[in-house]
């Protein structure tokens, strides 16, 4: 009973009963209950220590209060088979790791209690895929004139951890947020369309990494009107998990007009006091809603006074004023060689 044994007879004698190089899939975030065995083939009790070192951020927990990394200490028996149980944990995925596939070693050693390693025991974990997709930037209200093209770019991201080219399709709503078209890549309703394009933004995007989904809208040549719809991203390998956001494009008319000189008299003509001179213009509404117009002179000497429509006036789309008449008078008495440059400015009510 007093017998000793030297290291090298517990070498020859502790052992686990696999070898190395299993790998063991696990999901994203999940845990899974492991079995490892080993045995004693010596012919007295001796004291050994087994010990398990895992990879960082992985959470590793047995039925001891002693942590895996210290070890958890057996008196091993001859001819008996002893058996650890364990459960590992993985980490979530965050900012793209851990990637898909990709191996994380285990290794549970067996050391004498005089410290010197008897055997070891190394495998590897398979990380699982995870899916996901998320908006960093899109949604909101834009503005387009009648008749126009508007392009909106949504900026996505693969929050995943595998490479995938995202599914991006577009719907309109209506006033309640309710569908009305059928979810995809083009839609057409009440005169306004709207298309995804150059898709290839959003495709092989590795984890992490952003593209830019692009939607180019049409609108109708109304004066009036607003389309809402809404921009909807999922990875093809779970097309259940949905980002959306919702956009709102609003008719704007332009508005604007311009002067047109029909006539000149005046530009670069001496006139003598009390004498005048006169040309004619034309006002032409170049927005696309009806506009209210008047005219305003500005620049105008003490020595001279305009005379000129200065009433409101109102001008269709595209269309254009009769000739109105500008006179300008050079008051008795004025001194010679004095020269003005007076400007004719249109204003849009």
């Amino acid at each position: 009973d007093d017998k000793e044994i030297s290291s090298s007879e517990i070498h020859q004698g502790v052992s686990f009963g696999s070898d190395s190089g299993s790998i063991f899939g696990i999901d994203p975030n999940s845990s899974i209950g492991i079995n490892v065995n080993f045995s004693s083939n010596l012919e007295i009790e001796s004291n050994v220590i087994l010990s398990i070192d895992g990879p960082s951020g992985w959470d590793i927990s047995w039925d001891s209060q002693d942590s895996p990394e210290a070890g958890r200490e057996y008196a091993v028996s001859p001819d008996q088979i002893y058996w650890v149980q364990f459960s590992i944990t993985s980490p979530s995925v965050f900012e793209g790791l851990p990637l898909s596939n990709s191996l994380h070693g285990v290794s549970m050693s067996i050391v004498s209690d005089q410290g010197e390693l008897l055997d070891w025991y190394n495998f590897s974990m398979r990380y699982g895929y995870y899916e996901g997709v998320e908006i960093v930037q899109g949604g909101g209200a834009s503005s387009i004139v009648p008749g126009g093209v508007l392009t909106l770019e949504t900026i996505v991201r693969n929050t995943g951890n595998s490479i995938r080219s995202l599914d991006v399709e577009i719907v309109a709503l209506d006033e309640n947020g309710s569908m009305i078209t059928v979810p995809g890549d083009y839609f057409e309703i009440n005169n306004w369309s709207a298309s995804i394009i150059e898709s290839w933004r959003v495709s092989d995007l590795y984890p992490n990494s952003i593209g830019v989904a692009i939607v180019q809208i049409f609108s109708p040549g109304e004066v009036e009107g607003a389309l809402d719809f809404e921009i909807r991203v999922s990875s093809p390998a779970s097309p259940e998990s949905v980002s959306s956001v919702s956009h709102m494009v609003n008719i704007v008319p332009r508005i604007g007009g311009s002067i047109s000189i029909s006539e000149d008299g005046c530009t670069m003509v001496e006139v003598l006091p009390g004498g005048k001179c006169e040309m004619e213009i034309v006002v032409t509404n170049t927005g696309d809603s009806n506009s209210q117009f008047s005219l305003d002179i500005m620049d105008l000497p003490e020595w001279a006074t305009v005379d000129y429509r200065n009433d409101v006036f109102s001008l269709q789309p595209g269309s254009s004023s009769e000739a109105m008449t500008i006179s300008c008078s050079v008051n008795e008495g004025t001194s010679s060689d004095l020269f003005a440059e007076v400007s004719i400015h249109l204003m849009i009510d």
